[in-house]
């Protein structure tokens, strides 16, 4: 069967044959449907992240994937054609207090693995297997758009601590400024469209290109800014904001925002940038900020299976709300075209997916 893998060192991946899985009457047998594509897998390809499994030579990619259910696991929680995704992070082997009480997202002990990044084969490959508890039921109405349901998994971990946040502060902001308009900045800024916030989604890209135009259709105001340090509207919009969410890399941005936004204001950070950006930053005034005026920063990269469990409902939720507009932001590719999807033009791309069926 085919599986999509990279070796350590390799820059690009490899589309080849690999053995199929072998599964117990406890295991699920799957066939994977699609896989989505992220930021992460980049940067696994740049060497920044991942690993292969312990004693192994390569790494099976994906960790946004969908399959089907081929032959179910003798427990009956799954039948034959389910469709259904897999947490991603698994808990430490010896598991510390985070991992014991099932949020192995906020380990403590770095012996989390994760599957397709750290230590755990992904998803992109014809078959697999897993366990019924490490699955969640996808209904075939979200088969369209279920490859998001990892990233959504990771924004509903982030906008919970936003919660608690604010309730700390004695209320919820009215008004966000979601910075950056790929695929977990647009679901960020749908979820807190349907809490009734006012957003801004803020992104490098002009509006006329393809996430300006998704922005449009979920009626989500869109402001294209090429230099988010010094760009006077930009400023101005996030004086104005309650909520900051960093979902494009851009960190330097990070801190821009916490002197900026309103008092009680909270940023959270859900992307992480590589480029060494050197800037000038006033520490005494990002102190004075955060004490005087109450501000906080959070941040998130991954998500508990309640999370993945709870995406599955937001994304129904954003479905009906917007119909077709989620859908029609992924553009899907065969395997054999896996380095065109990790190489779609940025002016384009909004969200990629390799297709195994």
């Amino acid at each position: 069967m085919r599986a999509v893998v990279l070796t350590p060192g390799a820059t690009s991946p490899l589309l080849t044959q690999w053995a199929e899985p072998e599964a117990t009457e406890n295991d699920n047998l799957l066939q994977t449907v699609e896989v989505g594509i992220c930021g992460t897998d980049a940067l696994l390809l740049e060497g920044i992240e991942g690993a292969p499994p312990a004693g192994e030579e390569a790494l099976v990619l994906g960790h946004e994937g969908l399959a089907r259910v081929v032959t179910p696991a003798r427990d009956g929680r799954f039948r034959v054609g389910d469709l259904v995704v897999s947490a991603v992070r698994w808990p430490d082997p010896k598991p510390c207090e985070a991992c014991a009480a099932g949020r192995p997202d906020l380990c403590l002990s770095e012996g989390w693995t994760e599957h397709g990044i750290r230590g755990r084969h992904g998803f992109m490959v014809d078959r697999w297997t897993a366990d019924s508890a490490r699955l969640v039921h996808v209904p075939a109405e979200l088969k369209g758009t279920a490859v998001l349901v990892e990233p959504l998994s990771v924004v509903i971990n982030l906008l919970e601590k936003l919660r608690h946040s604010e309730q700390a502060r004695l209320g919820r902001g009215q008004v966000a400024v979601v910075i950056g308009a790929g695929p977990i900045g647009i679901l960020t800024a749908c979820m807190l469209t349907l809490e009734g916030r006012a957003v801004l989604l803020a992104d490098r890209l002009d509006r006329e290109g393809r996430r300006g135009r998704t922005a449009a259709g979920l009626g989500i105001d869109y402001l294209q800014v090429s230099d988010l340090l010094n760009d006077t509207a930009f400023r101005h919009r996030l004086r104005e904001a309650d909520v900051v969410v960093e979902a494009a890399g851009a960190t330097a941005a990070v801190l821009l925002s916490l002197v900026l936004c309103r008092a009680n204001g909270t940023v959270a950070v859900l992307g992480t940038g590589q480029a060494r950006e050197v800037i000038d930053v006033d520490t005494n005034e990002v102190a004075s900020e955060l004490v005087q005026h109450n501000k906080a920063i959070i941040g998130s990269v991954n998500a508990s299976f309640t999370h993945v469990q709870a995406s599955i409902g937001a994304l129904q939720e954003i479905t009906s709300r917007w119909p077709g507009v989620i859908e029609a932001m992924i553009d899907r590719y065969p395997p054999s075209e896996l380095s065109r999807a990790m190489s779609a033009s940025a002016d384009t791309y909004v969200k990629s997916a390799i297709s195994f069926e």
